[in-house]
């Protein structure tokens, strides 16, 4: 020991909790990607949700409202909790705001109680796309959206992807999209897996 020190103005760091974050961080940028490219799809970023209250129809494993919760966000995920949904859910982390139930029937939710509503790659999933609308519809706000997206292959193999937006009050170009969405996926291969 140098002159003029003493044995206790040296103390021993404990590496343990840095350890920790670096490795949730690590853990968590998948999830952080995934959730990014998501709301990319949709025509959406952290910046436009931020403040809103957000329900995720078909959520599958939630990755969306996990790392939402992280940034300060709600997001309510709404699943129907299929065994292959189980099967994902037991190795991800617990996700905040998180609804099992039947995605095809909101009379559980009050009306007028939801910023945006976003489904993402699982249009295909839900039944009738008329009767969602009108269900989304009533649980949004005024100004509120419905976000989905359309991914699918023709049959010479080239990928197609859009995504669509409806507001909470009916318009004419309603029929066209519904049209559009029943059209890409009937005259095309199959949805994008």
């Amino acid at each position: 020991m140098s002159e003029g020190m003493s044995e206790g103005m040296f103390h021993r760091i404990d590496p343990r909790p840095v350890l920790r974050n670096a490795f949730s961080r690590l853990v968590d940028y998948p999830h952080e990607l995934f959730a990014k490219q998501y709301l990319r799809d949709l025509g959406l970023s952290w910046d436009t949700i931020r403040g809103k209250k957000i329900l995720d129809l078909c959520s599958g494993s939630g990755e969306l409202g996990y790392i939402a919760a992280k940034k300060g966000i709600e997001v309510v995920s709404l699943d129907n909790g299929t065994q292959n949904w189980k099967r994902v859910r037991q190795f991800s982390k617990p996700v905040p705001n998180e609804i099992i139930g039947d995605v095809d029937n909101l009379t559980s939710f009050p009306d007028s109680s939801y910023d945006l509503v976003i489904t993402h790659d699982a249009i295909h999933y839900l039944g009738d796309l008329s009767l969602l609308i009108a269900n989304v519809r009533r649980i949004l706000k005024e100004k509120g959206e419905f976000r989905f997206n359309v991914r699918t292959n023709n049959k010479q193999g080239d990928h197609i992807e859009k995504f669509f937006t409806l507001s909470k009050e009916p318009n004419e170009s309603d029929q066209q999209i519904i049209k559009e969405v029943v059209s890409l996926y009937e005259n095309y291969a199959r949805p994008f897996e």
